[in-house]
């Protein structure tokens, strides 16, 4: 569906992000947000999980306590309305571009809880076996923690991608028109009111 919007240089010529809107608007929105957030959310989690640094951990684990404290909303309208102010002179991005960003890093949080708590699911006995190998940290992850770390966590993580999906709609908010916004103009307008009367 990103192809759509972002055109494929021969046939399809790309939409400018202030005109998506729509269903469109919800697909785009999922499809960037959910990789990119469970991606940066396997990297801080393997960063959480394995820093030997205690004072690292302590503040990555009081940014996502901040990021999982504070409504999405807020997240939206900071990211759309405040943060656009103090780096204008060097980023210049458009609402839509400021609320992936936004919904990205607020899954990501989410997220990272669902790794840590599947990270406790696994045994002891597999990250002895893995330290009496001889692995790295980055090897204990990959070949001993992954695997089941995705696993265990599939049923979590699709309920956290359902609701991600549910709370597109409050780019509504800031201005984009979602399917909920087109549903809604379209029973306002009086030639179809028969319809959903």
């Amino acid at each position: 569906c990103a192809w759509l919007v972002f055109g494929d240089g021969l046939i399809l010529n790309s939409v400018p992000s202030h005109q998506v809107s729509g269903l469109m608007l919800n697909l785009v929105m999922s499809y960037w947000v959910i990789p990119l957030g469970t991606l940066l959310a396997l990297l801080f989690s393997y960063w959480i999980l394995t820093s030997p640094l205690k004072f690292t951990r302590t503040v990555c684990e009081a940014g996502l306590s901040v990021i999982r404290s504070i409504p999405l909303i807020t997240w939206l309208f900071f990211t759309t309305l405040v943060l656009p102010l103090l780096v204008s002179p060097y980023v210049s991005f458009d609402r839509l571009q400021w609320s992936l960003f936004a919904l990205t890093f607020f899954l990501c949080a989410y997220c990272i809880q669902i790794f840590k708590g599947t990270y406790l699911s696994i045994a002891d006995s597999c990250h002895e076996a893995a330290h009496s190998l001889g692995f790295s940290r980055w090897q204990k992850f990959r070949h001993i923690t992954l695997a089941p770390l995705l696993k265990v966590s599939l049923p979590a993580l699709f309920n956290t991608y359902i609701g991600l999906i549910k709370d597109t709609t409050l780019i509504m908010i800031i201005g984009q028109s979602d399917s909920l916004g087109i549903v809604g103009t379209l029973i306002a307008k009086p030639e179809h009111k028969h319809f959903f009367i």
